[in-house]
């Protein structure tokens, strides 16, 4: 069998790939099935039907790769870990595996390309969200003590990068993330200008100030952000039964007025 030549092989793999790449960072899903991948993509490369035999199939890229472009590099591939939660090492080619290296650190993925069933099966993500959002909702003198974590950790909970996902799935970005928010939280009970941003519940309007974080016994409507005692609500607060957003609707043109003067009195805290 002729030797192919490399040039030509990585040549045309590049200029094949290299425009779909800089228009997605992450290639999430096969999309074919495996003889049709063959079909659609065997004259597309250096390859043709008598290099079958020694053909390599990339689980990134979801088609064959020749034996000097695909050296079995195992790498955990992005859609398995969005659809399957899998962190199975599969083989890929040398480009992919290239392209996975400058990216794995990279918060390129949000939380939309999940697949649902992920995110409602998988118990550690969920509670990694959280522990997000809630770093998300810091306030100025306690987002200081978070900033030995990445950026992107308490700016959002919605960036993700796949190095963050791996640390998910072992048990260690939990782990920082709570160590990090506890003095945070001990910092927001003892501060006097951030426990005035904090909440009073609006059901028995009674007992400590509450914050959005850090307190099991608190939960926070998804609509305002307002925070309220957990055996206080039969359910969790939506906007249909939060008693801040039904107060809200109840006057119209008050809710800019009311959190202008929430804000000036320190009643209530405003969540990003």
């Amino acid at each position: 069998m002729p030797k192919l030549p490399l040039s030509h092989c990585t040549g045309q793999i590049e200029r094949m790939l290299g425009s779909r790449m800089r228009e997605h960072e992450f290639v999430v899903q096969r999309g074919e099935e495996l003889s049709q991948v063959v079909l659609a993509f065997v004259n597309t490369f250096c390859l043709s039907l008598e290099y079958l035999r020694s053909m390599r199939f990339c689980e990134y890229f979801g088609c064959f790769f020749c034996c000097t472009c695909h050296t079995n590099t195992l790498m955990v591939v992005p859609g398995a870990v969005l659809y399957h939660w899998s962190f199975l090492m599969l083989p890929v080619s040398n480009f992919a595996r290239d392209i996975l290296c400058r990216l794995h650190s990279r918060p390129l993925i949000h939380l939309a390309d999940f697949q649902s069933n992920v995110l409602k099966r998988e118990h550690a993500l969920r509670d990694a969200i959280e522990l997000r959002r809630q770093a998300s909702r810091m306030y100025a003198c306690a987002t200081k003590k978070l900033e030995r974590l990445p950026s992107h950790w308490y700016a959002s909970a919605d960036n993700w990068s796949l190095a963050d996902l791996c640390a998910v799935a072992q048990g260690s970005l939990s782990i920082r993330l709570r160590q990090a928010l506890e003095p945070c939280v001990e910092h927001l009970s003892t501060c006097l200008r951030c426990k005035a941003r904090g909440f009073l519940c609006e059901v028995c309007h009674t007992g400590r100030v509450l914050f959005p974080f850090g307190q099991v016994n608190t939960v926070v409507c998804v609509d305002c952000g307002a925070c309220f005692h957990r055996a206080c609500l039969s359910r969790p607060p939506t906007a249909e039964s939060c008693p801040r957003c039904l107060r809200r609707r109840r006057v119209p043109g008050s809710s800019s007025e009311e959190e202008e003067e929430e804000f000036i009195t320190g009643t209530w805290c405003l969540v990003a």
